[in-house]
Parts: structure tokens; sequence; C-alpha cells
């Protein structure tokens, strides 16, 4: 009997690890980041000489806080380093092409944080679903409502402009595309309950620059 009990307490536990892994942070945005990161490392190959140019000129010019007086020595030498970090940084994100994947990892990251609310009212919630000939399903969440199928977009520019509406149209196509596949790969489990596509539309920039937060809107 106790082994039973600790069997099933067992059991019980890497379901929740499992559903803990399948909607965390980890999950979300994981195409973006592991495509952003490629990028960057091959531009860092190609311009390695570049790079450590400027290495050798912040190391070089280093010495000189020296011959400033003692109390903010310190301050000043840091402010140099961490201006030099910055500047390697800066280039090889903006310069490798990889800003753009940064910026549609954090996007994704917003929506499951507004996804994690659902656990609460009994949902699951997985990201980054891999289904035969769907490719990256951004988000998927199975429910007492249903199931909703979720596509992450962000612009840096208005979507409510008019030139958004091709974008737009085609984010429907793709979250539509994707309810198909997830509601065929479902029914033997959820028979008629409903799959609603949904697209999250995301501006860019920081919720704390004044971005809305993420509204998540049936997109039939």
């Amino acid at each position: 009997m106790l082994m039973v009990m600790l069997g099933t307490i067992a059991e019980r536990a890497r379901e929740r690890w499992r559903e803990h892994e399948l909607s965390g942070e980890q999950r979300a945005g994981a195409w973006s980041r592991r495509r952003a990161r490629e990028l960057q490392y091959a531009f860092a190959r190609r311009n390695w000489q570049v790079l450590l140019g400027v290495i050798v000129v912040g190391v070089a010019v280093a010495p000189a806080s020296l011959l400033i007086p003692p109390a903010p020595r310190w301050f000043v030498l840091g402010l140099w380093t961490a201006s030099v970090v910055g500047l390697l940084v800066f280039f090889v994100v903006v310069m490798s092409g990889s800003a753009y994947l940064l910026t549609a990892n954090q996007a994704e990251q917003w929506t499951r944080q507004e996804l994690a609310s659902l656990r609460r009212e009994g949902w699951r919630v997985i990201h980054r679903v891999l289904l035969r000939g769907t490719g990256d399903i951004d988000h998927v969440a199975v429910g007492p409502g249903g199931v909703l199928v979720v596509e992450t977009k962000w612009s840096t520019s208005d979507w409510t402009s008019p030139r958004q509406r091709r974008w737009i149209d085609e984010a429907i196509r793709q979250v539509h595309d994707n309810a198909r596949q997830v509601r065929l790969y479902l029914r033997p489990d959820i028979g008629d309950a409903p799959v609603i596509p949904v697209v999250a539309l995301r501006p860019c920039g920081l919720p704390s620059m004044g971005s809305r937060p993420v509204r998540l809107t049936n997109s039939r």
C-alpha cells in the first residue's frame, strides 16, 4: 500500500514538473532566441578581428584612469568598462540582424505572462507546440472553455495603420491553419470542444515604456 502511494505521489510530481516545463519561460520564444544566437555567433566569427580591436582599444585606454584622482577613479573605470561591453553587445546584436528576433522573443514572453493567469482557472498552457505540418505554434491553452491556439506578432508600427492589414491577414491565416491542425490532433481527447484561434498583437517596446498590454482576441 505504501509503495502504491509513493508511486502515485511520484507520478503526480512528474506530471506537475512536466506541466511547469511546458508552460515555462524557456519554451516561449525558444526558436527566436536560438536563431538570434546563431546569427550572433556567425557575425562574431566573420568579424572577430573588429571585435578584438574594440577590446584591445578598451584595455589600452583603461590605464588612463590612473591619471584621475583616486575618489572618482573606480567609478570612471567601471563606466568605461561598461561602455566597451555595451558597445560590443550593441554592435553584435544590431549588425548581426538578430535584434528583431530578440524583440519577437520578448513579445512571446509577454503573451506567456498573460496566459499564465489561466492556469489558476484550471487551464493547461503549452508554449512552442510542434506538430507535423504546422511548424512552431507559439502557444496552446486547453481548459474549461475549450482550446486557445495563440499566435503572437509584434511590430514597430501601429497595428491600426492600414499598412498593417496585410500582416494581420497573414497572421489570421496562419493561426487558423494552426487551429485546424490542433483540432485534428486533439479531436480524440476533446471531441467537439471549441478550438479558438487567437492573434496577440504586440507593439514594439517594453511595458514600462508605455506599450499597451496584450489583448487576446478571437481572430475570426
